[in-house]
């Protein structure tokens, strides 16, 4: 039993982080950046296929819960920046600033956000969407001569 409406809400978007995180703990982040980012990109496009309602969630959680929405953009963040760092230290990517790998975090998880509106394309396969979208990183994050 819930106490409230807001508590109801806030327990489902906790859910739904959680679900997020386990669709993502089953890839090995030990290879190449490219390579896994595709194998992200893959699971996160195959997560919003079998969870229609999970952007438009986390729409209403940014409005009626901002705070658990500030947490998840936040993890988002910290995950990205995890995989730019280890990218860097193998010498997948190029080096970069804690300010630009913090960016290229934000500039990462925006995407991903806003892949919903390519899951809900029918002519959009999951392969394709990770192709299209690391491809575009390796042109704008691979170290230079490679």
């Amino acid at each position: 039993h819930f106490g409230s409406r807001e508590e109801m809400f806030n327990e489902v978007v906790i859910r739904l982080f959680d679900r997020v995180k386990h669709s993502d703990m089953s890839i090995d982040d030990e290879g190449n950046f490219f390579e896994t980012e595709e194998k992200h990109i893959i699971a996160w496009n195959e997560f919003l296929r079998s969870n229609p309602r999970y952007v438009s969630l986390m729409e209403e959680a940014r409005t009626y819960a901002p705070k658990l929405y500030r947490i998840g953009i936040e993890g988002g963040i910290k995950f990205h920046i995890k995989r730019i760092v280890r990218g860097i230290e193998c010498g997948d990517l190029k080096p970069m600033s804690k300010i630009q790998i913090r960016r290229y975090a934000f500039f990462m998880l925006g995407a991903h956000r806003f892949m919903d509106n390519l899951v809900q394309d029918e002519d959009s396969e999951p392969a394709d969407i990770a192709a299209d979208f690391t491809n575009m990183l390796r042109s704008g994050l691979q170290r230079q001569g490679d």
